[in-house]
């Protein structure tokens, strides 16, 4: 029968701490220790090529020599369209209505280090080449532009397209030694299809609709191209 007396309560099942924490210390919560050492934001500024700690988080596990996991690159005036890296993954090319084409170090304070500029337009997109040695960019002002990634000197104007630029896609030559083959799409409903040594397409196909992206497959041997537009196709 009953006598009415509380029954008392067990060690850690009704303290609503983990069995280790309450145990622990007679019972005392024990803090659990901190990582030994965290990881940050970093934003670089463009131009500067200076550094700022801007915020600290948890340690993850890392797995890339970047200098912090998450950072934060600004230089630009407005809205930023595109971003390639290069293919040894070194350097990053970034593109933006302000119609400037900035050029990063992926590594250490990822240094703005040259500012591609002659659209008079917003460059809608880019792409490096396939040796990394120049950026193709496609633009509003109805152009592409070949830029060679070291000087930043714009090499040639490639002109054609009755109306806006809005992609362009890269893909290396047929053969070694060959230049890339270039295909852009425009708001002109044309994809045209370019030899990077000559300023004329190659090949100019007629669509019905305004084309907003291409891609060009890596088989030299057996080229395809892709193109999609307003048409939901």
């Amino acid at each position: 029968m009953s006598t009415g007396t509380k029954r008392p309560a067990d060690d850690a099942s009704n303290s609503g701490l983990p069995a280790p924490a309450a145990a622990a210390a007679g019972g005392a919560v024990v803090k659990r220790p901190r990582d030994d050492a965290s990881s940050a934001l970093v934003r670089s500024s463009g131009g500067s090529g200076s550094s700022e700690l801007v915020a600290s988080m948890k340690k993850i596990q890392r797995t890339s020599n970047l200098q912090a996991p998450i950072i934060l690159l600004t230089g630009h005036l407005a809205e930023v369209f595109s971003c390639k890296f290069s293919p040894d993954g070194a350097h990053i090319a970034s593109s933006s209505f302000d119609r400037n084409i900035l050029l990063w170090n992926t590594y250490g304070d990822c240094k703005n280090y040259n500012i591609l500029k002659g659209h008079s337009g917003a460059v809608l997109e880019i792409q490096w080449s396939s040796d990394g040695t120049q950026i193709y960019s496609a633009s509003t002002d109805k152009t592409l532009g070949i830029w060679d990634a070291e000087t930043g000197a714009r090499v040639r104007k490639l002109k054609g397209h009755g109306s806006f630029v809005n992609s362009v896609a890269a893909a290396a030559g047929p053969s070694s030694g060959a230049p890339d083959v270039l295909a852009s799409a425009a708001d002109d409903a044309t994809v045209r299809v370019w030899d990077a040594r000559q300023r004329a397409p190659t090949t100019t196909l007629r669509l019905r609709f305004a084309t907003t992206a291409v891609a060009l497959s890596r088989d030299p041997s057996a080229r395809t191209l892709f193109a999609g537009g307003i048409d939901n196709i």
